[in-house]
């Protein structure tokens, strides 16, 4: 079976790290819990282009570079990838392409048999990440973001939505909510 896994949020700590340099550059207090839905630049008060500024910014900050992985998620991967074919499809910009190779060089080796940047930005990422899906053939893809678990949903795709914030809603057939990297790999275990 082919997997497509986002980065951000699912492989790794993004909110976490964005937020302790944010907070730092800025002055402001965010946690994590504080997003109630997936575009930041409405819960920071600002506009998008400063969000993308903001983000691209970060890009190059120490923050970005030590981003902690998500709990559970790098056994997760070594353990699929024994059955499956994985690949990364994130809306990250083309201005983070080699840390990004770097950070899962680093975290998760010899896990991805692809790297897929779409270069979301409010205005052009719409689809992207479906288009990205349909072009490789993924079977499964695991995404924190609730228009890409929408967008990615079709016949014969199923799409597992890991429990955040900002991704709260009723849930369209094809669409499953988990709770944790043990719960997706249970559930892709008995997929092969």
């Amino acid at each position: 079976m082919r997997i497509g896994v986002d980065l951000d949020e699912v492989l790794g700590s993004f909110a976490e790290s964005f937020l302790a340099y944010h907070n730092g550059k800025y002055r402001t207090f965010y946690k994590p819990s504080d997003f109630r839905e997936f575009q930041m630049h409405r819960t920071l008060q600002i506009s998008k282009q400063e969000e993308l500024k903001r983000i691209l910014d970060f890009y190059k900050s120490p923050n970005f570079r030590d981003m902690p992985p998500i709990p559970g998620s790098q056994e997760a991967t070594r353990v699929l990838r024994r059955h499956h074919e994985l690949f990364v499809i994130t809306g990250r910009h083309d201005q983070a392409a080699e840390e990004t190779r770097r950070w899962l060089m680093e975290h998760f080796p010899r896990r991805f048999s692809g790297l897929y940047l779409t270069n979301y930005n409010h205005d052009n990422g719409s689809g992207a990440k479906a288009k990205v899906c349909n072009n490789l053939g993924v079977d499964v893809y695991v995404d924190d973001g609730l228009e890409y678990a929408l967008e990615c949903a079709r016949p014969g795709r199923h799409v597992l939505l890991p429990d955040r914030p900002w991704n709260q809603a009723e849930l369209p057939h094809g669409v499953r909510r988990v709770f944790s990297w043990e719960e997706i790999t249970r559930l892709l275990s008995r997929s092969h």
